[in-house]
């Protein structure tokens, strides 16, 4: 194979790669061959799975069903059939003995069944101690009991197996007693690499310098002030509501839920309160007079603002209260006053430009009305004639063009009612359609009598051309190309779509040009 180009005066010889024969491949690849069968393959991965299938064959999709020999159901395995057995032919099993019951015996008691599921709850339920027979939920909560109440009993008696995870050098085969010596030799190296420290003014002895801190402040708190032997370094943290105070932030968020903060009282009444916030409001709603003149309670900006608006006060005496905290707008041209520039700003716009509704009466019906456009357009509609004699309101030339929607146009075919707006006229129109419009050919049921035009048109025109009971008043429209005919506009334009296409097709075939080279598929069929 050669290629040439125009461009380049040389060119480049392709030639096609000698084929590897089969026998230098299989020579390559590794053969897996079954001990057990004539398998064999190149692939690790089916070696091994075939492997195991070897060993372990599966059962067979088809099982054989087994009879029951009391009450003849169909059973799908032996398991199936021994537990049916030992559940619903237990006595007659026991004195035919037809069927072979594999029996799950208990160890600590003479529970005895068929299923394995109930014997592992039964077996469950043994998790009480020998000695004292408390029950426990878990094994592991009954070794740590035995280990901490009847440890010394259980060495002599040897009623329960210590297997207890916390052991370090833990070992499957190791007795329980060598777990404990490994125990104990683990115990007491941890407290020599420990640095002990004892307390100085009793026996106790600390691991650490955080402990033995703690331990002199809850104890030993009065001498140590006095004495200074364990200088505090931690940070001490104490309660507001008590005199509770302690270095470790475990008990001090401990201390925390159960300490709640004391309930304020009211002075007048003796109520209680949780918060101080729910105490002002109750003194403002229920004392304010009184604490007005006594003053025992002293109230916050913020309680007095959310009390206003059920409170009848002055601008004076909310200017009195904490104003020099907050920042106060005052209103130059009324009282208003507020915190929020927003809400200040808003204001002034409000006062410098009201904006007060101005209400017109009509002189004919006295109908209320908000502006002089709507009371113009109001006169043309409902006192044209009155007011073209008498002249009452002055109807301007700009007032067409606001109100023009009002201004009679359409004619409602059925009645005399006129109206130039669309919806008043659509609203109307349907007082006279109540009565559905029937097809006089099938069940067509419609309100719009377009609709039945285009249904007749379409489903029954001959058939109307010849008796004419409804009239169609709609153009059709035909295809040139094929007998097609519709009605509607857009599915006209589809068709003609679709036919100009398929005729394009017919007639045109496909071409494809590539710059590089040429194809016998490119050439029109019969060029050779």
């Amino acid at each position: 194979m050669v290629l040439h180009n125009n461009t380049v005066k040389h060119s480049i010889k392709l030639e096609p790669k000698d084929e590897v024969p089969q026998s230098m491949t299989n020579e390559k690849q590794n053969t897996y061959n079954c001990e057990s069968c004539a398998f064999s393959t190149t692939k690790f991965q089916k070696y091994l799975s075939h492997t195991i299938f070897c060993k372990y064959p599966r059962t067979p999709t088809k099982v054989n069903h087994t009879l029951c020999p009391y009450c003849n159901l169909k059973v799908n395995s032996d398991l199936a059939l021994e537990s049916h057995v030992f559940s619903k032919h237990k006595e007659l099993n026991d004195v035919k003995e037809e069927v072979e019951l594999t029996e799950f015996k208990c160890n600590k008691c003479s529970y005895k069944t068929s299923k394995l599921e109930e014997y592992i709850v039964h077996y469950g339920t043994h998790k009480n101690c020998p000695y004292c027979g408390k029950q426990f939920i878990s094994t592991k909560g009954l070794q740590g009991h035995v280990l901490g109440k009847h440890k010394i009993q259980n060495d002599v008696e040897n009623k329960f197996a210590l297997i207890y995870k916390t052991y370090e050098n833990y070992s499957i085969g190791l007795e329980p007693e060598e777990n404990l010596v490994n125990e104990k030799q683990n115990n007491s190296q941890k407290l020599i690499n420990m640095n002990i420290s004892d307390c100085p003014y009793c026996s106790f002895k600390a691991h650490s310098n955080f402990s033995l801190q703690g331990h002199v402040y809850s104890k030993h708190r009065e001498l140590n002030g006095v004495e200074m032997k364990v200088k505090l370094t931690y940070k001490i943290l104490t309660c507001k509501n008590c005199t509770f105070a302690s270095i470790r932030p475990t008990s001090y968020t401990i201390h925390r839920k159960t300490c709640l903060s004391p309930r304020e009282t009211c002075p007048y009444c003796e109520k209680k309160f949780r918060s101080p916030k729910n105490l002002q409001g109750h003194v403002l709603s229920k004392h304010k007079n009184q604490n007005n003149v006594e003053k025992k309670l002293a109230i916050s900006y913020k309680t007095y603002k959310e009390h206003f608006i059920n409170l009848e006060t002055t601008h004076e005496e909310l200017r009195s209260m904490d104003s020099e905290k907050q920042k106060t707008y005052n209103c130059k041209m009324c009282d208003f006053f507020t915190t929020e520039f927003q809400k200040y700003l808003s204001h002034t716009i409000f006062c410098k430009y009201p904006r007060k509704p101005l209400i017109v009466e009509c002189p004919y019906c006295y109908l209320q009305i908000n502006s002089d456009p709507e009371l113009q357009a109001h006169a043309l509609a409902k006192h044209k004639e009155q007011n073209e004699i008498e002249k009452k309101i002055n109807i301007k030339t700009k007032a067409f063009s606001t109100t023009s929607k009002f201004i009679p146009n359409i004619k409602c075919l059925l009645c005399p009612f006129e109206t130039k707006n669309r919806k008043e006229y659509i609203l109307h129109h349907k007082k006279h359609v109540e009565k559905n419009l029937r097809c006089p050919y099938c069940f067509l049921k419609t309100n719009k009598g377009r609709e039945l035009q285009r249904h007749v048109f379409s489903n029954h025109r001959q058939q109307n051309e010849i008796e004419k009971k409804v009239e169609t008043s709609v153009t059709s429209l035909n295809c040139k190309k094929c007998g097609f005919n519709t009605v509607r506009n857009d599915a006209y334009a589809t068709h003609l779509k679709l036919c100009n296409e398929t005729k394009e097709r017919q007639f045109h075939l496909p071409t494809h040009t590539y710059k590089g080279s040429k194809r016998k598929s490119d050439f029109p069929t019969g060029h050779t």
